[in-house]
């Protein structure tokens, strides 16, 4: 791991101009960052969706998912965002559905 500026580390392998994939729709959406010079607060989200062309968000990831989440966001070619929890996986591949 190496480090920047404010004491955080970063993967030693992420070069600035790459795509750093952080998650994925359940309808085939890929959500990355573009890498820059600085470290990951300062990183573009970057959006390739299935149905139409990438884009970037100019916020960060945390503000780009509430927006999503809360409709405030212009959300081009992404599927609805229905924020309720119905279910989610734990690391071992387990479904927990909430009661």
């Amino acid at each position: 791991m190496g480090s920047y500026a404010d004491g955080g580390l970063v993967p030693a392998e992420v070069a600035p101009g790459s795509l750093l994939s952080w998650g994925e729709s359940m309808e085939g959406d890929d959500f990355l960052w573009s890498t820059g010079a600085g470290g990951p607060e300062e990183w573009l989200v970057t959006v390739c969706s299935r149905n139409g062309p990438w884009w970037h968000y100019e916020g960060g990831m945390v503000q780009f998912l509430a927006e999503l989440c809360d409709g405030t966001l212009e959300p081009w070619a992404l599927p609805p965002v229905r924020p309720e929890v119905t279910a989610w996986w734990d690391g071992r591949g387990v479904r927990h559905d909430v009661s």
